[in-house]
C-alpha cells in the first residue's frame, strides 16, 4: 500500500469530534487539572477530524505518507466519579465512541490513515473492545497507557489482555497519563514535561522486572518520547540490578541481562524535534527499533512545528540511507504488517 520512499507518522493523534459533543451532552465531571486542560483542548479545532482537509494538505507539503490515529488527548480519561459501576459505564462508552470515530476517519481515508485502538483500561470490557477494533474495525495497533489509574500495568488483573494482544499480534503503543505524585506536579506543567517521561520508565520498568516481557516475547512494545528517560540512565538501572539487593528490595532473577531486555522496546522520535534525544534514542535500542513520531497535532504553530522540527532533524543526523529508510518507513511497516 505505502512506497517505501515515504515517511509513516506512528505517533499522531486525534479528537474526534463526536467525542466533544458526547462529553458535553453529558455533563462529565473531571478532575481538576484535567478540567482545565480539557477545556482549553476544545477550543482548538486543528485536534479534531472535523480539521481533516488542512491535516491532510500538510501530510502531502512534509512527504508524510501515512498517519497512525491513536485517540487524544489523554485527559478526557482522568473523570471524577465516584461509584465504580458509573465510572466504567461513562469509560466504556467514550472508548467506544472514540474508537468508531477513529474507525470511519480510516474508512474514508484508507490510502492514508491507519487506525490504532484505545484502551483506558486492561480488564472486563476493555478485552472485548480489543477483540472489536481488532475484528470488526480492523486497527493495527492498540494505544494503552503507563499506568491504569496508579495501577501498574504488569498487574496480575491485566494478564489476559497480554494474553489476548499476543495472540492478535497487535503492536502495544505506551502513552504516558498523569499520576499525582504530590499536589504540586501540576503547576507549571511539570506532569507533563517531567512527569509523563518518568511514568513511561515506571511502566517499561514494570514490563520488564516482572518478567512479563520474557513472558510474552512477541509482544512489540512501542515506548512515546523517545523512550522515556532509560536512554538516559540505563547505567543506573544496570548498577542498581547488578546489585541484586539494594536498600532491602529484592529483585526477581531473570533469564536475561535487564538492559538487553530494555532494549527490546520501540521509541519513537517524538521529542519535540530535538536532534539530540533521537539520536541517543538510536544509539541505545538500535536503527532497527525506532519508528518516527512527531506528536500532530499537538505542539505550537497548531502543531506544525514538533512535525516540520522532527524531520529535519532525522534527516539532518547524517544516517546511512538505509538506516533512514528504516526509521521513517520499514520499522513501522513490519510492526503494522503493511
Amino acid at each position: 500500500m505505502f512506497k517505501r520512499s515515504e515517511i509513516i507518522d506512528f505517533s499522531s493523534h486525534i479528537l474526534p469530534d463526536r467525542v466533544v459533543r458526547e462529553v458535553k451532552g453529558l455533563n462529565l465531571r473531571f478532575k481538576a487539572h484535567a478540567s482545565k486542560q480539557v477545556e482549553v483542548t476544545f477550543m482548538h479545532d486543528h485536534y479534531r477530524d472535523t480539521y481533516l482537509d488542512k491535516r491532510i494538505e500538510i501530510l502531502k507539503r512534509y512527504g508524510i505518507t501515512a498517519q497512525v490515529l491513536s485517540f487524544g488527548p489523554v485527559y478526557l480519561w482522568e473523570l471524577d466519579y465516584q461509584d465504580p459501576q458509573e465510572f466504567q459505564k461513562i469509560l466504556q462508552r467514550l472508548t467506544s465512541v472514540a474508537n468508531d470515530s477513529i474507525a470511519e476517519v480510516v474508512e474514508r481515508y484508507r490510502d492514508l490513515f491507519i487506525g490504532m485502538c484505545t484502551l483506558p483500561t486492561l480488564e472486563g470490557w476493555a478485552l472485548e473492545e480489543l477483540r472489536r477494533c481488532y475484528r470488526d474495525l480492523r486497527f493495527k495497533a492498540v494505544q494503552i497507557y503507563s499506568n491504569v489509574y496508579g495501577r501498574p500495568i504488569d498487574s496480575q488483573e491485566f494478564i489476559h489482555f497480554y494474553r489476548e494482544v499476543s495472540a492478535l499480534g497487535l503492536p502495544v503503543f505506551i502513552h504516558p497519563i498523569s499520576h499525582q505524585y504530590y499536589p504540586w506536579i501540576y503547576e507549571y506543567s511539570l506532569f507533563q514535561i517531567f512527569g509523563w517521561p518518568f511514568d513511561t520508565t515506571l511502566a517499561m520498568a514494570r514490563l520488564v522486572f516482572s518478567g512479563l516481557m520474557l513472558e510474552y516475547p512477541n509482544i512489540p512494545f512501542v515506548t512515546h518520547h523517545v523512550g522515556g528517560m532509560v536512554p538516559y540512565y540505563w547505567g543506573r538501572i544496570a548498577g542498581t540490578y547488578g546489585s541484586k539487593e539494594l536498600h532491602g528490595h529484592r529483585f526477581r532473577r531473570l533469564q536475561e541481562d535487564p538492559i538487553q531486555i530494555f532494549k527490546r522496546f520501540y521509541a519513537d522520535t517524538a521529542s519535540f524535534g530535538v536532534k539530540e534525544t533521537i539520536e541517543l534514542g538510536i544509539k541505545f535500542f538500535s536503527p532497527d527499533r525506532v519508528v518516527f513520531g512527531t506528536d500532530y497535532p499537538f505542539g505550537p504553530e497548531q502543531g506544525l512545528k514538533y512535525l516540520r522540527d522532527t524531520i529535519e532533524a532525522v534527516k539532518s543526523m547524517g544516517l546511512h540511507e538505509e538506516t533512514l529508510e528504516k526509521i521513517l518507513y520499514s520499522n513501522a511497516a513490519r510492526l503494522l504488517k503493511i
